[in-house]
């Protein structure tokens, strides 16, 4: 009796189910042990980078442009963006940019003036945690030099050059982890800083002021390359992606920032995948 129930269950699953599913249901009747399904080949795992900013404004921040650029280029790669700022640093000499001059009634903290670029609050930089990341990526603009590493302060006095503690830290782990790390234009001083004596292999753009070049090589032990804005240089050795971008012509237009932006992000993930 249980027998035919069995081939009636069976004869009737044949008209409504899969091959697959019929055939593993008739072994489990006869008490035979089924067999294993393959595994279904899983999404790769999306990549992440960290940026880390330094304000909002070419003159006393991270530059808007090579910021942006650098966003898109990741989102369009694929790539998940989160932001990351020191925080309560006050940034010095605020500058109006429509006359290029300071402002001394002005006060600036990085945070808020970061989340002008980001439309939102960015997450403290002690909070980066380097092994949730792919790679980490500084755009240019001078709050690089001037709040997160004290070179225009000090010009004269390179010996008493400081770079933000958590900064320093950031990059270091990066650099040890071989994640790739991507920075333009004056965000390159941090890594010859970071890095100090590491010999890494940099790019800086033609109208890159002499005593900033001057300090990367001496910080590195090696010359710097020129290069323009729209091709980026790789270093493999080091994990590093380096971009004149604004400072690679006196009047560089937008849209080249922007090609030499997804061209370093691409070299990035490239080096990934070594």
């Amino acid at each position: 009796m249980l027998g035919n129930l069995s081939r009636r269950v069976c004869v009737k699953a044949i008209k409504t189910r899969p091959v697959c599913v019929l055939t593993n249901q008739i072994r489990s009747y006869a008490g035979e042990e089924q067999p294993k399904t393959a595994e279904v080949n899983k999404a790769p795992k999306q990549r992440r980078a960290a940026f880390i900013l330094s304000g909002c404004g070419t003159l006393d921040g991270s530059d808007p442009v090579e910021a942006v650029s650098l966003m898109i280029a990741c989102g369009q790669n694929k790539v998940d963006n989160a932001y990351f700022t020191v925080y309560n640093k006050e940034i010095e000499d605020c500058f109006l940019h429509t006359t290029r001059e300071i402002d001394p009634k002005e006060e600036r903290i990085t945070q808020k003036e970061s989340a002008r670029i980001i439309r939102a609050a960015p997450q403290n930089l002690e909070r980066l945690d380097a092994s949730q990341y792919d790679l980490l990526v500084i755009p240019g603009g001078n709050g690089n030099v001037r709040t997160l590493l004290t070179l225009e302060q000090h010009l004269d006095e390179l010996d008493e050059v400081v770079i933000d503690a958590k900064v320093k830290q950031t990059i270091q782990a990066f650099h040890q982890a071989k994640k790739p790390i991507v920075a333009s234009s004056n965000a390159v001083v941090l890594l010859s800083k970071a890095l100090e004596g590491s010999q890494l292999a940099l790019s800086v753009g033609k109208f890159t002021d002499k005593p900033l070049v001057d300090y990367v090589e001496n910080t590195t032990g090696k010359p710097v390359e020129v290069s323009d804005a729209t091709q980026p240089k790789v270093d493999r050795e080091n994990a590093i992606v380096t971009l004149a971008s604004t400072n690679a012509v006196s009047n560089v237009n937008f849209n080249e920032i922007f090609d030499g932006a997804r061209e370093a992000i691409k070299s990035a993930i490239g080096l990934l995948k070594q």
